[in-house]
């Protein structure tokens, strides 16, 4: 893929939830269980993590993939060639989450 390999050798120190865990900000996380990129375990992870912090709202989709556009089945990377939107679903989340913060 032509990174430096010092790329990789720092990420896999990397640890976000632990870092998110110490954070005292409000966060939005969402998740298409779809997404093969960042998997639904993932989020569970996230989910398990931050499971004490009230300013976390998580949300997931079950039909959306990595790009938030909805599909069937596996979702694979030739998916992402084809034109699609992101789901009005996220957009509603985003933008109540966003109002929720004034």
């Amino acid at each position: 893929m032509n990174i430096n390999p010092l790329y990789w050798l720092d990420l896999r120190k990397y640890k976000p939830n632990e870092i998110a865990k110490k954070l005292n900000k409000p966060m939005l996380i969402l998740q298409g269980h779809r997404d093969y990129q960042v998997t639904y375990e993932d989020f569970k992870l996230w989910q398990k993590s931050l499971v004490n912090n009230k300013k976390v709202e998580m949300k997931s989709y079950p039909k959306l993939n990595h790009l938030f556009m909805e599909g069937e089945g596996l979702s694979t990377p030739n998916e992402y060639n084809k034109e699609g939107h992101v789901s009005e679903l996220v957009i509603k989340a985003i933008a109540g989450w966003i109002h929720k913060q004034k």
